[in-house]
C-alpha cells in the first residue's frame, strides 16, 4: 500500500520520486543568525561607536566594550566579534564574566537589530568607553578566554556561535596597544538570541 507525501500549505503539491526510487527535493540552507534575523528579529550589533567612529588609545588601554545577558528565556550567541586598528602590534583581550562594580568612563549603548523593520530590542546591559582615562572603570576579575595580536586594517574573529552567554553571563573586550603609540581602534559583537528549550 502506498501514500502521497503532500505538502503542508493545503494546495496539494506532491513530492515527486525519481525512476530510480529517490525522492527529488530543493533544500535552502541558511545560518541561524539569518534565520534568528529575518523571522524573530532577535539579531543584534553591538559596537563602540558612541563617543566617536574609532577610539583614540592611550598607552595602558583597557575595556573597549561590555555585553552583558540580561534575557531569562534565552541564550545570548555570540557570532562574531570584529576589530579594527589604524596601528600594529596591539593586543585584543577577551574576559569571560568580568565582575561589574561601579562602572565609569563608559556610555550606555543600545545594540543595533539587524533587521531595520523589527522593532525588538535586545534584553542586555552594555557599555562601551567614552575616551575618558584608560578604558572603562569598575570592571574587575573573569577569566582570559582569548587574546589576539592584531595588525593595521580590520579583523574578523569568527566565533560562528560557539560562545553562549546564559542569563547573567556576560563578554569584556579590551584594547591595549602594547605602550608603543595611540592608535585608533573599534570593535563590535554580532549577537542573536536562542530561545531556551523547554
Amino acid at each position: 500500500m502506498g501514500f502521497r507525501l503532500m505538502d503542508g500549505t493545503g494546495k496539494s503539491f506532491a513530492a515527486k520520486i525519481s525512476s530510480d526510487n529517490a525522492l527529488l527535493t530543493t533544500a535552502v540552507t541558511e545560518s541561524e543568525e539569518h534565520r534568528k534575523a529575518i523571522v524573530e528579529g532577535q539579531a543584534y550589533f553591538a559596537n563602540t561607536t558612541d563617543t566617536a567612529d574609532t577610539l583614540t588609545q592611550t598607552a595602558n588601554g583597557g575595556a573597549m566594550l561590555y555585553l552583558r545577558n540580561d534575557s531569562a528565556t534565552s541564550n545570548l550567541i555570540i557570532e562574531k566579534v570584529l576589530t579594527s586598528s589604524n596601528g600594529a602590534g596591539g593586543v585584543v583581550k577577551w574576559i569571560k564574566n568580568p565582575t561589574l562594580g561601579t562602572i565609569g568612563s563608559n556610555n550606555t549603548h543600545t545594540p543595533v537589530n539587524t533587521n531595520f523593520s523589527a522593532g525588538a530590542a535586545a534584553d542586555v546591559t552594555c557599555f562601551n568607553w567614552n575616551e575618558t582615562g584608560d578604558g572603562m572603570q569598575g570592571l574587575s576579575a573573569g577569566t582570559i578566554l582569548k587574546t589576539f595580536i592584531t595588525n593595521a586594517g580590520f579583523t574578523i574573529h569568527p566565533i560562528d556561535g560557539a560562545v553562549i552567554l546564559g542569563k547573567g553571563d556576560a563578554m569584556q573586550v579590551n584594547y591595549n596597544a602594547s605602550g608603543a603609540s595611540t592608535p585608533e581602534f573599534e570593535a563590535g559583537i554580532r549577537f542573536y538570541f536562542d530561545e531556551l528549550e523547554g
